[in-house]
């Protein structure tokens, strides 16, 4: 994702931890067979050997997890002061990007399930977000407070529909040309 010229990256968020805990448990949990396996086999050979087997089985599940961790890490919604992209990691080769302007959002939908979003500790679901000009979706699935970032939008394309109004332009004109009058009125006294 390349920032476009006077753009700031203003929050950034990751798919909610509690579905990266549950996926790394599943991943140690399926190692269970193997290591098991791996005793079965291990009264075969030397105590070397049997090292050798408990070290492939662990970093097997070890690379698996790395890899379920950056995908977890590199899928992101990064908002900016002009733009909402989702970056979609498919794999840890290729991703798909989607971005929305702030002015274009027609449509920010939230689901949370279940009573135990109430807590913080729960508080995940699906963000969805569509625009009116390009009919743009993007859906960022295992948000963490969907709810908080919906409004953090709300309130920042209200902002930025306000900065880009005809009036606030006229205005923003005005202090330029007042700042550049007042900047050379000094070079003309000195």
């Amino acid at each position: 994702m390349k920032l476009q010229e006077n753009e700031k990256i203003l929050k950034v968020y990751h798919h909610h931890t509690y579905f990266f805990v549950l996926r790394g448990i599943k991943i140690w949990l399926a190692s269970l067979p193997f290591l098991f396996v791996g005793y079965i086999a291990s009264q075969f050979f030397d105590v070397i050997s049997q090292a050798y087997i408990y070290i492939a089985i662990f970093l097997l599940f070890a690379v698996a997890h790395f890899y379920d961790f950056m995908i977890f890490y590199l899928d992101t919604l990064v908002v900016t002061n002009k733009r909402i992209v989702h970056l979609d990691w498919v794999n840890l080769f290729k991703y798909v990007e989607t971005q929305a302007m702030l002015n274009d959002i027609q449509n920010i939908e939230t689901q949370e399930n279940g009573f135990m979003s109430k807590f913080e500790a729960f508080d995940f679901g699906e963000f969805i977000l569509e625009t009116a000009s390009t009919r743009t979706t993007i859906h960022f699935k295992e948000a963490p407070d969907p709810e908080g970032i919906k409004y953090f939008l709300y309130k920042l394309a209200r902002k930025h529909n306000a900065l880009q109004s005809p009036k606030a332009r006229v205005e923003n004109k005005n202090i330029q040309f007042q700042k550049k009058a007042e900047s050379q009125l000094r070079k003309v006294e000195n």
